[in-house]
C-alpha cells in the first residue's frame, strides 16, 4: 500500500481514519439464519457533511425500521 495511507491503530487521543455508518448483523446458524442492518443517517449531522458525526442510527430489519440509540449499537451488533 502507498506510504500515505494509516495503518495501525490511530494515534492516542487522535481521529479516526474512517466514520462508521453501517453494520451487518447476523443472527442464528451458518445454516439458518436473519440478517439485520444497523445503518447511520449521515445526511442528519455526518462529519463528511460538516456536522460533528452524531447522525441518527437506525435498524432495518424485514419491513420495520426503527431508530436506535448509538449506547445500545455494541449490544445490537455483537450481542453484547
Amino acid at each position: 500500500p502507498p506510504d500515505s495511507l494509516p495503518i495501525g491503530p490511530p494515534e492516542a487521543g487522535g481521529p479516526l481514519p474512517y466514520e462508521l455508518y453501517a453494520v451487518l448483523v447476523h443472527s442464528g446458524s451458518p445454516q439458518h439464519g436473519h440478517f439485520s442492518a444497523l445503518i447511520k443517517d449521515l445526511d442528519a449531522a455526518g462529519s463528511a457533511n460538516g456536522g460533528d458525526g452524531s447522525g441518527e442510527w437506525h435498524e432495518y430489519n424485514d419491513a420495520c425500521v426503527k431508530e436506535i440509540k448509538e449506547s445500545g449499537l455494541k449490544r445490537k451488533a455483537f450481542g453484547g
